[in-house]
């Protein structure tokens, strides 16, 4: 009776480098389908949030910029807040919450409106949002001012995530309101209408844990027309 035969070494060996071959090829083709798999449900995620800045937008008419190439500001935050997109919305290449504090632009151009989502903005932060405190604006998102005229702020409506109204008119280390021009630098409360342009108001709010919550407004100092 004939014995079974083994592999010879230069059997063995060839079939490891084929083996070996065949590694080096498809592993970088499945990480490739893995990666272009969550770039599109990033994108779907992407294009989520823009619905939800258009749904924003439909229930926010008399807020929206009103002349060409003028903007406004919203924090996904803000949109969580009405109701727009869900607060569970993750980032499918991290499996992390979006940033609360995440910038969308709703600009006009000519008759119509561009949405953006600036997908690098906002702070890091994982927590759920029934741990983090709120914040709210009274008032519009755009508010309209002529240069020289001064400006009243609306305010907002800031709690704690038990829900307990903060004092901000008293709680120094509580709540935070800085101004930016167009280029992003911080300008003086009292006098940044002299100067026609759009104004970036960010409200933020900390708690005692130290989690913050983020809101915008946009202001657009207006030139006053020469008689």
């Amino acid at each position: 009776m004939k014995g079974n035969k083994g592999f010879t070494l230069i059997e063995l060996l060839a079939t490891i480098i084929i083996l070996s071959v065949i590694t080096i090829i498809a592993v970088p083709a499945v990480n490739r389908s893995i990666k272009n798999a969550k770039e599109k449900l990033y994108q779907v995620q992407i294009s989520y949030i823009e619905a939800g800045a258009k749904a924003w937008a439909a229930e926010n008419v008399f807020s929206l910029p009103q002349e060409h190439d003028e903007s406004l500001t919203l924090t996904l935050g803000q949109l969580k807040m009405g109701g727009f997109v869900e607060f569970d919305i993750r980032n499918p290449k991290t499996k992390e919450l979006f940033p609360n504090d995440m910038e969308i632009t709703i600009t006009k151009y000519n008759n119509t409106y561009i949405y953006d989502v600036i997908e690098d903005s906002g702070n890091p932060n994982n927590d759920l949002d029934i741990t983090l405190p709120t914040i709210e604006l009274v008032g519009n998102a755009l508010e309209y001012v002529n240069v020289g005229e001064p400006f009243i702020d609306p305010g907002v409506i800031a709690k704690n995530s038990a829900g307990v109204i903060f004092d901000i008119d008293v709680c120094d280390d509580c709540f935070e309101k800085t101004i930016y021009n167009i280029l992003g630098e911080t300008v003086d409360e009292n006098n940044f209408t002299n100067t026609a342009g759009q104004y970036t108001i960010k409200y933020i709010v900390k708690q005692a844990d130290g989690k913050t919550a983020t809101a915008i407004r946009t202001v657009w100092v207006r030139a006053v027309p020469t008689p």
